[in-house]
């Protein structure tokens, strides 16, 4: 059986749906539960639902042959993993914000 790691959440709603208009679809991951694995027998699929910063330690450490992941949590923690496919579904963002007023004095 091969064991995929997807990420919880947004990004994971995301992949949910790509998944399915391929054909590697589970059904009972769209039903309104608690679970965080779910089989595919006849495709011989499992996928284990993890926290986003999780999926690349499951990889490493052999728990889930495969996974998907934003590329930020690639960065940020160097998994030992090979990086196969930018699926570009994701996007991430960074908002700097400061008090009203603020100057930059440039660090000093």
């Amino acid at each position: 059986m091969l064991n995929i790691a997807l990420p919880k959440g947004r990004l994971g709603d995301k992949i949910y749906s790509l998944f399915s208009d391929v054909g590697l679809g589970c059904p009972s991951m769209n039903e309104d539960n608690r679970k965080l694995i779910f089989e595919s027998s006849e495709k011989e699929i499992r996928y284990l639902l993890v926290k986003p910063s999780d999926v690349a330690i499951y990889v490493e450490h052999g728990a889930a042959d495969i996974g998907v992941v934003g590329r930020d949590i690639l960065l940020e923690t160097k998994p030992d993993v090979y990086e196969l496919l930018d699926l570009k579904i994701g996007k991430c963002s960074l908002a700097v914000a400061a008090k009203n007023g603020w100057i930059d004095d440039g660090g000093s």
